[in-house]
């Protein structure tokens, strides 16, 4: 298996995906919005939802979600019920409101793995519309949280991401000064999907990621989106396929981002 530097952030050719342990990942999550569907919103609805996903996620919890809408009006803040099915150790979820799914894990372990539940939990809402399915899509995507703690984000950074993401890492600093923190961010548009970064070194207890736990060691972060916009029709099998050409899209910018040395440290053999 090929374990060599990326010379690219973009391109279409699949790479092979390699384990690492510990993984940087902090979170992955897949999620398709949609116009908003009111009947979501009824307990025969959701309980038919649940049964179609329950032996995977038995565990049920209602919650709001708070979000933010941009109008005439400036930004105002509305709140949603969406309901979070997981799993008993709490390490995969997936979230239905009545305008997005989300799958959302802290355990991931393959791409397969995630795009194969991702698949189904895409299937289970088609199936539970059926016979008045959901029939546009408005944004699908996905995003990959990676975090390094510690003597990595600090002493050992150089030697783990490329410097074009060191940032003002390399500017001199007078003696007695301390770098504290720097995030940057980066908006491509590619074949097809765009692709949003960010990434920046942290102090302790912080983040640039809400809902993203905090740490007590310094820390560097890198969090890729990759998603698709604009009205299509929402069909599972195309969601799915899109989903996977976003991952891709995906961890090659990872692999493009980290560095030889830190592959070589984590990957399993």
């Amino acid at each position: 298996m090929d374990r060599g530097q990326v010379t690219s952030p973009f391109g279409e050719d699949e790479l092979e995906e390699i384990p690492l342990s510990p993984a940087p990942l902090v979170k992955v999550l897949a999620q398709i919005r949609f116009p908003r569907v009111l009947s979501i919103g009824s307990d025969n609805y959701i309980a038919g939802f649940q049964e179609r996903i329950r032996s995977t996620y038995p565990v049920l919890r209602e919650e709001m979600n708070i979000e933010a809408l941009i109008g005439a009006d400036g930004v105002q803040q509305q709140s949603t019920r969406a309901w979070r099915f997981h799993d008993i150790a709490e390490h995969w979820s997936v979230v239905l409101s009545s305008s997005f799914l989300a799958l959302e894990t802290d355990h991931y372990t393959s791409r397969n793995d995630f795009l194969a539940r991702w698949a189904e939990v895409l299937q289970a809402l088609a199936s539970i519309a059926d016979p008045t399915p959901i029939v546009v899509a408005d944004r699908l995507g996905v995003r990959y949280i990676n975090r390094l703690v510690g003597e990595d984000a600090t002493t050992r950074l150089e030697k783990l991401i490329r410097p074009e993401l060191y940032g003002p890492l390399t500017m001199p600093m007078p003696l007695g000064m301390k770098f504290v923190s720097s995030v940057g961010q980066a908006h491509f548009e590619l074949d097809g999907p765009q692709m949003q970064a960010r990434w920046g070194k942290l102090p302790p207890n912080a983040t640039f990621l809400p809902d993203v736990s905090l740490v007590e060691e310094p820390s560097w972060m890198l969090d890729i989106d990759v998603f698709f916009e604009g009205s299509t029709s929402f069909e599972p099998e195309e969601a799915a396929k899109s989903s996977a050409h976003a991952t891709n899209h995906a961890y090659r910018f990872f692999r493009w981002a980290t560095s030889e040395q830190l592959i070589a440290e984590r990957s399993v053999e």
